[in-house]
């Protein structure tokens, strides 16, 4: 199966060497998620080996 590329790009404004959909745009992240200490992943839900990586402001904490 071929895909067919999207009818119009744009280069991107954010000095990315790459071109988006022209109906895209960047938006801040805060827009999208909260990401505070401990809101939803606390200290006692961290674990040294499970499914998924839990980062935090110096790197890699643990798992969830």
């Amino acid at each position: 199966m071929e895909l067919s590329p999207y009818p119009s790009y744009v280069n991107d404004t954010e000095g990315y060497e790459r071109r988006i959909l022209d109906t895209w745009r960047f938006i801040p992240i805060k827009f999208l998620c909260s990401m505070r200490q401990g809101e939803n992943i606390t200290f006692e839900g961290i674990r040294p080996d499970d499914d998924f990586p839990v980062y935090g402001g110096n790197g890699l904490r643990g798992f969830t």
